[in-house]
């Protein structure tokens, strides 16, 4: 269908100014790095990072166990305008998207999970 094939061609216009998938792939391991060593600072024994910390086992998200209120904490990030996802009965999903976010969107979402959890950097 023409108006599918419109939205595709837009996006492949996306990837390609961005460089192509290697470039946005090498990034995402980056971002993806960040954000754990940045929920790890949090030192907060209510969270654990359950996705393997091996980049090549894992995308470009994070599932991280909520062992206190992990729903509230899901529905204040959804509050925020935070784009999450919640796996019953105590996960929150993450993912940073190399084609839009910054380090310092990673960085904030690390911030407001850490206040909501309890925890601060």
């Amino acid at each position: 269908p023409i108006l599918a094939m419109a939205l595709l061609l837009g996006s492949l216009a996306l990837f390609r100014e961005a460089g192509g998938m290697d470039p946005l792939r090498q990034k995402s391991i980056l971002l993806t790095g960040f954000f754990e060593e940045r929920v790890l600072a949090l030192e907060n024994p209510n969270l654990t990072i359950l996705t393997p910390a091996d980049p090549l086992r894992r995308g470009a998200q994070l599932s991280i166990r909520v062992a206190d209120n992990s729903e509230a904490v899901f529905r204040s990030l959804l509050d925020l305008g935070m784009i999450v996802d919640y796996r019953r009965p105590d996960v929150i999903r993450a993912a940073p998207v190399p084609l839009y976010n910054r380090f310092r969107d990673v960085a904030e979402f690390c911030s407001a999970l850490g206040d909501r959890a309890g925890s601060r950097l």
